[in-house]
């Protein structure tokens, strides 16, 4: 016989449908002037810090007198590159960073920049990462091959993420050219960036910290503190290996209706808080996910 659920049930789930909680668009661009990548427009929720530059002898922003409206950076001594490099490995980057504002996450969805050269050759190419941990652990933005620096000219290179950076944390973009000729580039060689551009959508944040030093041995998602809870409670999880992590809340519908985290973290014990007060009275579920490891535990909301 096919289950039916009660009429006092239906009425229940209905009045208890919540709203989508509010995401606002927001992004930070660079722009070139001159010899300098400056911030063009960072909207409300988003700020941008001045790029810098790797740690790499003779690595500098340097002036561009075909079009004052490119920046630059050119090799070791001002011009010439070191033959046979690959990506990482000498320390030469650009890098941008973008942060919430205080009390927001901040959801990352696309990078963007277009790229060039001034070289007589495409020896020139370059490789992308981000990181959301200061740089404990990056990961690679063209995984499909490096891009490859064109001559004279520029072309733009998009790519879709999904990523968020929690309340007070920050996400960083470096872009490595790199010289891959077996001959050094004795002359002027330089790695074009304008119009580089960290877009996404921010939220009010719902506070996540790392409550001990304990490596777990496992993971597990605790049941949730108070439970009922009217209009905040506390979730507390354990991570025993690095990588994504996500935690997110849904209605007994099984739409989500709040993102608690999405971050690479690193091995501990961590506490979420959720504040429910935009939601109405009734159950939710809360689901934990890393790697291969998914849990889901059962809260009371009551108004």
């Amino acid at each position: 016989m096919k289950q039916r659920i009660p009429l006092l049930l239906l009425a229940f789930v209905m009045m208890a449908m919540p709203a989508a909680l509010a995401q606002t668009p927001d992004s930070v661009i660079w722009y070139l002037s001159s010899t300098t990548l400056k911030i063009a427009a960072n909207t409300a929720n988003v700020i941008g810090d001045s790029n810098s530059v790797g740690p790499a002898l003779g690595l500098q922003i340097a002036s561009y007198n075909a079009n004052g409206q490119r920046c630059n950076l050119a090799g070791p001594g001002g011009n010439n590159w070191p033959a046979s490099e690959t990506d990482t490995a000498a320390g030469r980057y650009i890098q941008f960073d973008a942060s919430p504002i205080s009390g927001r996450s901040f959801t990352v969805k696309r990078i963007f920049f277009n790229y060039g050269g001034a070289s007589s050759t495409n020896a020139m190419k370059g490789k992308a990462f981000y990181s959301t941990n200061n740089w404990s652990s990056m990961t690679l933005l063209n995984t499909d091959s490096a891009f490859v620096y064109p001559n004279s000219t520029v072309s733009p290179y998009s790519k879709a993420v999904n990523v968020t950076v929690p309340n007070k944390g920050r996400f960083s973009l470096r872009i490595y050219p790199f010289w891959v000729s077996a001959t050094a580039g004795t002359s002027s060689k330089y790695s074009v960036l304008d119009s580089v551009t960290i877009s996404g959508a921010t939220a009010v944040a719902s506070s996540v910290e790392k409550t001990g030093i304990e490596v777990p041995s496992e993971f597990m998602l605790h049941q949730n503190y108070p439970n009922p809870f009217n209009p905040s409670t506390n979730i507390e999880y354990r991570i025993s290996k690095s990588g994504t992590v996500t935690l997110k809340v849904f209605d007994v519908l099984g739409r989500e209706v709040a993102t608690l985290v999405n971050v690479e973290l690193q091995p501990g014990i961590y506490q979420a808080t959720f504040d429910g007060a935009h939601l109405a009275s009734g159950v939710y579920l809360y689901q934990l996910r890393a790697g291969d490891f998914v849990q889901t535990q059962r809260m009371v909301l009551a108004k």
